[in-house]
């Protein structure tokens, strides 16, 4: 006679967001390196193009000055990138635009919470979020 297993678990599917609430929330190096990396939808880009893409991007959608940063990763970890405060906050004015800012907040860390603030700044937990 067979017998048939029961399941002892289930596993869902992650949704689009996933990959970047990794980035985002736990400040993950290896997604922010993949996600420049598959800006084709075709396929995984090379490193020129995913960071003309980028750039194009920042300087089209977002209104960053191209004179005010240079990216040579994804990750950030390179000493090759150079980013200034006026372009960060372009890049972080653009994100907090209403159309963008509910999903944005919503995979960014929050102290108490996972990601790098878990054990940082509780008493902050209902104003703050942060990468």
């Amino acid at each position: 006679m067979r017998t048939r297993s029961r399941p002892r678990g289930s596993v869902r599917p992650r949704g689009p967001l996933h990959g970047v609430a990794v980035l985002l929330k736990d400040s993950n190096n290896l997604y922010a390196e993949m996600l420049l990396k598959r800006t084709d939808r075709d396929g995984p880009s090379d490193y020129a193009d995913a960071l003309a893409k980028e750039r194009l991007f920042l300087t089209g959608a977002a209104h960053v000055d191209p004179a005010a940063f240079e990216f040579a990763d994804g990750s950030g970890l390179s000493p090759e990138n150079l980013v200034t405060p006026r372009a960060l906050t372009g890049i972080i004015r653009y994100m907090h635009a209403p159309e963008r800012r509910g999903v944005f907040t919503l995979l960014l860390a929050r102290p108490g919470e996972e990601g790098t603030l878990v054990r940082r700044l509780p008493e902050l937990s209902d104003r703050l979020r942060g990468k």
